[in-house]
C-alpha cells in the first residue's frame, strides 16, 4: 500500500509504534492522528444564535421583530449591569458597560456544538463560566434586558394608572425577598425578619405588570427606603430624568409624574405613600385608590415567581450568580406578559402553597417626607374627596 493513502474498510492496520521504537512492528512508520470534525447540525446548516431574521430559512431562530433594528438584527450593542458591589450586596441595573469582543461568535459556536464542553469541577451554587446555563443569561441579559425592562411609553402608563384613579403615576415601586443558601461570607446580613436567609428584588413596574425598572441583590436585612435610596432609580427622579417634565395641577399645587409605594418609602414629590396613623374617611379614600394603583406590582411578582419557581424555595445560586439570573427571570416575565402567554390560576395556587414556608417580611414604615410631598399629597386627598362627592 502506498504510504499516505487510507486503508479500504476492512483492511489489516499495521500496528502502533512501541514507546521509543520510531517504527512498529514490520517497520511500518506510525499513522498519523487525526483531530475529528466538530459535529454539525444533522440538516447541514448551522443554527444561528443571533443574526438576521429570515423567515423559513431552515434551522434559523425566530426573533421578535420589536427586538430588532432596521436592519433586522439583533441589537449587539446592548449591554445589562453587571454585578456591582453595593455595599453588603450586588446590584444589578442596566447600564452601558464596554461589549465583550467575540461574545456573540462564541455563543453562536457553542449552539452549534463547535466548541467543546469542559467538564471542570465546580463548586456547589456555581454556575460555571463556561456552561449553558451561563451562556443562556449571559445572552438574555446582555441583549434584552435593556431594550425589555424599560419604561417605553410614558404616556400609555401614565393613561393606565389615571383608569386605576391615580392621576399622574407613572409606576408602583416595592421590594420582596428571593430566599437563598446561607452565603460564605457575613451570611448574619442576610436574615431578614422572618428569620431565613433572602436577597431583595426592588422593582418598578406599570400599570400593566410589566417591569420597567430591576435593582436586585441587597441583602434580606436591608429596609426597602435604603434599597430605594442607593439605586439608581433614586437618582433618577431626583435628576429628574426617570419620567418626562410633565406636571398637572391638583388644586393650587404642581405634582409631577410620581411613583406609588407602600409605607416603607419615604414620601417625596414623585414618590407618593399611605397616610399613617389615625385615618378619617377622606384619608382612607385617599389610602384606597393609592393601594389600587400600587397593588399591580405585588401582582407582577406573584406571576413573576409562579413562573419560575426557582424564586420561592431557597434559590441554591453562589451569591454573585444570583443578580444575574433574577434579572434573566425579569425579562422573560416581561416577553411573556407583553405576548399574552397563557397563565394558568394553578400555578398561583401552586405558588402561594410553596411560599408559605418563605413568607415576605414586613418592612417597618418610616415617617420621612419632604415638604413639598406632604402638600401634593394634601391636594390629592382633596381632589378625590371632591370626585366622591359628585
Amino acid at each position: 500500500m502506498a504510504r499516505g493513502c487510507l486503508a479500504p474498510p476492512g483492511a489489516r492496520q499495521p500496528p502502533a509504534s512501541l514507546p521509543g521504537h520510531p517504527r512498529g512492528r514490520g517497520g511500518a512508520a506510525a499513522a498519523p492522528r487525526h483531530r475529528r470534525a466538530p459535529p454539525r447540525l444533522a440538516s447541514g446548516h448551522q443554527h444561528r444564535l443571533v443574526g438576521p431574521h429570515r423567515p423559513g430559512a431552515l434551522g434559523g431562530p425566530t426573533v421578535d421583530p420589536e427586538l430588532q433594528d432596521e436592519e433586522g438584527h439583533l441589537p449587539g450593542a446592548l449591554r445589562v449591569a453587571r454585578p456591582c458591589s453595593a455595599q453588603n450586596g450586588h446590584s444589578h441595573e442596566a447600564r452601558h458597560p464596554a461589549p465583550e469582543a467575540g461574545g456573540h461568535r462564541r455563543l453562536e459556536a457553542l449552539h452549534a456544538g463547535q466548541l467543546p464542553i469542559r467538564r471542570e469541577p465546580v463548586r456547589r451554587g456555581e454556575i460555571h463560566r463556561r456552561s449553558g446555563a451561563h451562556a443562556v443569561v449571559k445572552a438574555i441579559n446582555r441583549v434584552l434586558l435593556r431594550r425589555v425592562v424599560r419604561l417605553a411609553d410614558p404616556d400609555a402608563v401614565i393613561r393606565g394608572f389615571g383608569a386605576l384613579g391615580f392621576p399622574n403615576c407613572g409606576g408602583a415601586i416595592d421590594g420582596t425577598h428571593i430566599p437563598i443558601r446561607a452565603p460564605e461570607h457575613q451570611a448574619s446580613r442576610y436574615v431578614n425578619r422572618k428569620g431565613y436567609f433572602s436577597v431583595i428584588l426592588q422593582a418598578v413596574c406599570d400599570h400593566r405588570g410589566q417591569f420597567t425598572d430591576i435593582n436586585v441583590g441587597w441583602s434580606g436585612k436591608a429596609h426597602d427606603a435604603r434599597v430605594y435610596r442607593n439605586s439608581s432609580v433614586c437618582q433618577r427622579l431626583q435628576d429628574g430624568t426617570f419620567f418626562p417634565d410633565r406636571h398637572i395641577r391638583v388644586g393650587d399645587v404642581d405634582m409631577p409624574v410620581c411613583l406609588v409605594g407602600d409605607a416603607a418609602y419615604p414620601l417625596q414629590p414623585w414618590l407618593m405613600k399611605p397616610y399613617m396613623g389615625h385615618l378619617n374617611p377622606s384619608r382612607q379614600a385617599f389610602n384606597a385608590r393609592l393601594t389600587r394603583a400600587r397593588i399591580v406590582v405585588e401582582g407582577a411578582f406573584g406571576r413573576l415567581k409562579a413562573r419560575f419557581r426557582c424564586l420561592l424555595t431557597r434559590l441554591d445560586l453562589a451569591e454573585h450568580n444570583i443578580p444575574p439570573v433574577v434579572a434573566a427571570c425579569c425579562v422573560l416575565h416581561n416577553l411573556c406578559e407583553r405576548k399574552g402567554e397563557a397563565f394558568l390560576p394553578a400555578w398561583m395556587a401552586e405558588a402561594d402553597r410553596m411560599a408559605g414556608h418563605y413568607g415576605q417580611p414586613r418592612t417597618a414604615a418610616i415617617r420621612e417626607a419632604q415638604r413639598g410631598a406632604v402638600r401634593i399629597r394634601e391636594a390629592l386627598r382633596e381632589s378625590f374627596l371632591v370626585e366622591e362627592e359628585d
